[in-house]
């Protein structure tokens, strides 16, 4: 095919294809030999490239659809949501489950989480683990794969909690200075690093701030900073953020904290709120998927399928 357009000169075909002649010149050029490269690229490149670029399970189906199927690499998400929803164990289940071995599919991979409300309770963090686990351990006694479940015996909650490094940050000035140390953190790394989390990115902007400009071009330059860093390592970006009240209209709305400016600096954003007793997560921006909303619950293990009737708790909805 390369050889017959060869053939053809601007002219000829420009007419045939229905294109100008400047776009006629381009396809000739680009179909030059010199500018073809000979090299193939291996299946086990394209194996590798894919194996580089797994998403991060939150082991609900319900949530991990509302991001295409989780968290994905060199992406920043970020979880919105009212008072007890439940966002830090989002983010502490989502830390767990980077380490889950690439047997299962996961990207088996370390963890830098950033705290900066004291919500990263080490019990909890156990508990999840222990949930992961188990669910790891079923999967492959049902299976019934002998790989697999070499692979789950040899995951280990040691292994989990030795791979997840936490970091306490108490105000804003400590977050900054983290943030602009995580590249070389990451760099210096023993394990790839495959998640950075941020629970919350409100907590240290909520107070003690006059100049809401200086406030604004901070938290721009982090964004600035975590973007730049899920480009160049392939990783995921994490961040809580609060919800606050709006008025519009003599109305009063709930949304999400920091402004109109911040909720531009996430690729995908979701909403997560208490509705007819079952938590529900809204997917408000995302550049892959379509905006909806999914049932999704938490228990003793974790972040899970949304299975058992729930007690009436308040409802809360997002300004959409």
């Amino acid at each position: 095919m390369v050889e017959d357009l060869q053939d053809l000169g601007p002219v000829q075909l420009s007419k045939e294809a229905g294109i100008s002649r400047e776009q006629a010149l381009s396809v000739l050029r680009e179909c030059d030999p010199k500018n073809i490269s000979s090299k193939p690229t291996s299946a086990l490149t394209l194996m590798q490239d894919a194996e580089a670029n797994r998403r991060i399970t939150s082991l609900s189906d319900s949530f991990d659809s509302l991001l295409g199927g989780g968290l994905q690499p060199q992406q920043v998400t970020e979880i919105c949501g009212t008072p007890g929803i439940g966002k830090t164990q989002l983010c502490i289940q989502f830390a767990v489950n980077s380490q889950i071995p690439a047997a299962f599919g996961g990207v088996d991979g370390d963890v830098m989480y950033i705290d900066t409300e004291g919500g990263f309770m080490i019990e909890r963090v156990v508990d999840i683990a222990e949930g992961t686990l188990q669910y790891i351990q079923n999967y492959a006694r049902c299976n019934q794969a002998q790989n697999l479940v070499r692979a789950s015996e040899e995951f280990k909650l040691e292994h989990i909690l030795s791979h997840i490094q936490y970091f306490r940050a108490s105000d804003y000035i400590e977050l900054v200075a983290l943030v602009k140390t995580l590249p070389a953190l990451v760099q210096n790394s023993q394990r790839k690093v495959r998640l950075v989390v941020i629970d919350s990115i409100a907590a240290p902007f909520r107070q003690n701030f006059d100049d809401m400009r200086t406030r604004t071009s901070m938290l721009q330059s982090i964004s600035q900073e975590l973007n730049k860093l899920a480009a160049e390592h392939n990783l995921a970006i994490l961040i809580s953020n609060h919800v606050t009240t709006k008025i519009t209209n003599s109305e009063a709305i709930i949304v999400p904290a920091l402004g109109e400016t911040w909720a531009h600096n996430a690729n995908s954003r979701i909403y997560c709120s208490w509705k007819n007793a079952k938590r529900h997560a809204y997917l408000m921006k995302s550049a892959a998927c379509g905006k909806k909303t999914v049932v999704y619950a938490v228990d003793h293990g974790g972040v899970r399928d949304d299975c058992e009737p729930k007690r009436p708790r308040e409802e809360n909805a997002p300004s959409q």
